[in-house]
C-alpha cells in the first residue's frame, strides 16, 4: 500500500498543526478507495468505541487508591 511505503520512507506523519496525516494519506490512496468509501475510512479513526469505558475504569481505579 502506498501509504505504508510513504511512512516507511520517513515522510512526516503530522502537519504543522500537529494533526495526523495518516487519515489524509489513506483518503488519497486510490487502491484503498476501491474497497472503502470516505465514510468507511473515517469510521476507522473513530475511537469512541474503544474509549467508551475509560471514565468508569478511572473512577474505579482512583477510588481504590483513595481507600
Amino acid at each position: 500500500m502506498r501509504v505504508w511505503e510513504d511512512l516507511q520512507k520517513g515522510k512526516p506523519t503530522v502537519n504543522e498543526n500537529g494533526d495526523s496525516l495518516y487519515l489524509e494519506y489513506l483518503l488519497k490512496d486510490d487502491e484503498l478507495g476501491k474497497s472503502l468509501n470516505e465514510a468507511q475510512i473515517r469510521e476507522c479513526f473513530n475511537y469512541d468505541y474503544y474509549t467508551k469505558n475509560v471514565d468508569r475504569y478511572l473512577r474505579e481505579y482512583l477510588g481504590k487508591i483513595e481507600e
